[in-house]
C-alpha cells in the first residue's frame, strides 16, 4: 500500500529517533509528521514565516489536534532581502519554485540548527499525489481532469528531475 511505502522509505533513510518536520499545517506536512509519530518517532514540528502568515497560524491551528511539540521562527523582514538575494545567486535559477524552497529551507535548517535536530523531513512535492494544487483542477469537468492530470504530473516530474540535477545540488 502507499502507507507502507512510505513508511518502508521513512525507515530506510532516516537515522535518527528525533527529527523536524517542516510544518505548515497543510495536507502534506501534516501527514508525514502523523506517520512518523505513528512509527515511533519523536517528532518536533517546524514552521516558519511573517509574523500573523498563514502558515504560522494554520499550523498553530492543525497542531491543536496532534499536540507535538511545535517551534516557530519568524522571519525578519529586515534581513530577508539580503538572504533571498544571496540564495539566488547560490542557485542561479528563475524558477519561482526553486527559489521558494530554498529561502523555505533555509530558514527551517536554522530553526532546526538552533534546536540541535540535524534530521529534517519535509513533504515537500507530495501534494502531487494527491493532486492537490489549483493547477489539477483548473477544468470543470471530471473526464477532462482525469485526462489532464498524467500530463501535468510528467510535467511536474521532469521539472523535479531537473531541480535536483547533480549540478544544482553542486550549487547548493
Amino acid at each position: 500500500t502507499l502507507l507502507e511505502n512510505i513508511q518502508n522509505s521513512i525507515s530506510e533513510i532516516v537515522p535518527r529517533k528525533k527529527i523536524g518536520i517542516a510544518f505548515s499545517g497543510g495536507v502534506d506536512s501534516t501527514l508525514v509528521s502523523k506517520i512518523c509519530s505513528d512509527m515511533g518517532f519523536d517528532v518536533v514540528l517546524l514552521t516558519i514565516g511573517f509574523s500573523e502568515s498563514h502558515d504560522i497560524l494554520f499550523s498553530k491551528e492543525v497542531n491543536e489536534f496532534l499536540k507535538y511539540p511545535h517551534h516557530i521562527l519568524e522571519i525578519d523582514g529586515e534581513t530577508f532581502p539580503t538572504i533571498t538575494s544571496n540564495i539566488r545567486n547560490v542557485i542561479d535559477t528563475d524558477n519561482l519554485s526553486w527559489n521558494e524552497n530554498c529561502i523555505a529551507f533555509h530558514y527551517v535548517s536554522k530553526l532546526a540548527k538552533s534546536l540541535n535536530l540535524d534530521v529534517v523531513i519535509t513533504g515537500n512535492g507530495i501534494d502531487e499525489l494527491f493532486c492537490g494544487y489549483n493547477r489539477y483542477n483548473s477544468t470543470n469537468s471530471w473526464s477532462n481532469k482525469f485526462n489532464l492530470i498524467p500530463k501535468l504530473l510528467r510535467k511536474v516530474l521532469a521539472n523535479g528531475i531537473k531541480s535536483i540535477s547533480q549540478d544544482n545540488l553542486n550549487r547548493l
